[in-house]
C-alpha cells in the first residue's frame, strides 16, 4: 500500500492507462465534492448525480423533497446517458455519486470496458461528523440532507472488494487538514 497526497493522485491518472474512469465511492458529506474541488483538473470530466438532480429542481435545499418532485428512474436515465456519451467518445471522467453497492459500482464499470478503472473510497464517518457537516454545508450553501439519511446509507454501504471490475482501488485518508490517498493495487 502507498499514501498518495492529492497532487500525487492527479499524476497517477495522468500517467495511466487511458481512458480511465474513477468511481468515487463514499457516503453523502463524505469529501467527494471537496476532493475535486482539490483536484482541480482539466484532465477528465466530472459526472455528477448530485448536479443532474439539480438541473430539474431551481433551488434545492432538502435532498429528501428534491426527489420527491422528480423520479429518480429519470435522473438515473440522464446519468448513464452521459456515462455512455463518455464511453462512446472515450473521455477520461470521473464518477461523482455515492456508489455505495457492488450492484451498482457493477452497472457503471461494465460499460467502461476499455477503459483503466479506479475505485477511490471516501473515509468513512460517524454520525456526529454528517450532522456537523450538515449544518456547515447548510450555512455555507443553502443544502441539507435529512439526518435519517446517514443510516439509510451506511445500512447498505458495501465495501469495494477486489473482486470487484477495478484494476486499482484506492483510499482517501483525512488526516487533519491533509487528504492523502492510501493504495491498494490489484
Amino acid at each position: 500500500m502507498q499514501n498518495y497526497s492529492v497532487d500525487q493522485f492527479k499524476k497517477l491518472i495522468t500517467d495511466c492507462k487511458k481512458p480511465y474512469v474513477v468511481l468515487l465511492v463514499g457516503l453523502p458529506l463524505s469529501g467527494k465534492d471537496t476532493f475535486l474541488a482539490q483536484l482541480n483538473s482539466n484532465d477528465f470530466s466530472i459526472i455528477s448525480r448530485d448536479e443532474i438532480l439539480e438541473k430539474h429542481n431551481e433551488k434545492i435545499s432538502d435532498y429528501r423533497s428534491a426527489y420527491s418532485k422528480i423520479d429518480s428512474k429519470i435522473v438515473d436515465k440522464q446519468f448513464f446517458s452521459k456515462i455512455n456519451e463518455h464511453v462512446f467518445s472515450k473521455i477520461n471522467c470521473i464518477i461523482n455519486a455515492t456508489n455505495l453497492t457492488k450492484k451498482r459500482r457493477r452497472k457503471i464499470c461494465l460499460r467502461f470496458t476499455d477503459y483503466y478503472r479506479i475505485a477511490l473510497i471516501m473515509p468513512l464517518i460517524s454520525e456526529s461528523e454528517f450532522n456537523r457537516r450538515n449544518v456547515v454545508r447548510y450555512e455555507k450553501i443553502g443544502k441539507k440532507l435529512p439526518n435519517s439519511l446517514y443510516n439509510e446509507m451506511t445500512a447498505v454501504y458495501e465495501e469495494v472488494t477486489e473482486d470487484e471490475e477495478f484494476e486499482k482501488i484506492s483510499y482517501l485518508m483525512q488526516q487533519q487538514q491533509n487528504s492523502q490517498i492510501k493504495d491498494v493495487v490489484l
